[in-house]
């Protein structure tokens, strides 16, 4: 069960204004690796291809999309953002999300190597590219 205030599921239009700045940072930071633009979260959260939580305890948030793989259910971490230090409880608060959806299992990927750190994440593929 949900903690009341812990995870919440806001309206987009009351959490787009607040969570815009962060994604258009992360954007700018790692267009070269990414595959999406700010336009596209939204689109994808307004078409319910991808939901957005927010965590009242720390301001952290993440857009999630669930995917299929062999009969098995898996919430991918799209986009996430959590304060310096709290990579803790971001996932805490990412599991608690999973189980909430019935996940088995979470993925994510991302051009940062930060969650080599964390001894609950392992790496499980390294994603290569070649100018053209």
């Amino acid at each position: 069960m949900t903690p009341p205030g812990r995870v919440v599921n806001f309206p987009l239009k009351d959490i787009w204004p607040h969570v815009l700045p962060r994604i258009e940072a992360m954007h700018r930071r790692y267009a070269n690796a990414l595959d999406w633009k700010p336009d596209d979260v939204f689109q994808a959260c307004w078409n319910r291809t991808a939901v957005m939580f927010h965590s009242s305890e720390d301001d952290s948030f993440c857009v999630v999309k669930q995917k299929y793989r062999g009969g098995e259910l898996i919430m991918f971490v799209w986009i996430g953002y959590s304060a310096t230090g709290h990579m803790k409880q971001s996932t805490d608060l990412l599991r608690e999300i999973a189980r909430n959806i019935g996940a088995s299992r979470i993925e994510m990927a991302s051009p940062r190597t930060g969650f080599d750190r964390c001894k609950e994440w392992r790496r499980s593929m390294t994603t290569y590219s070649l100018e053209v």
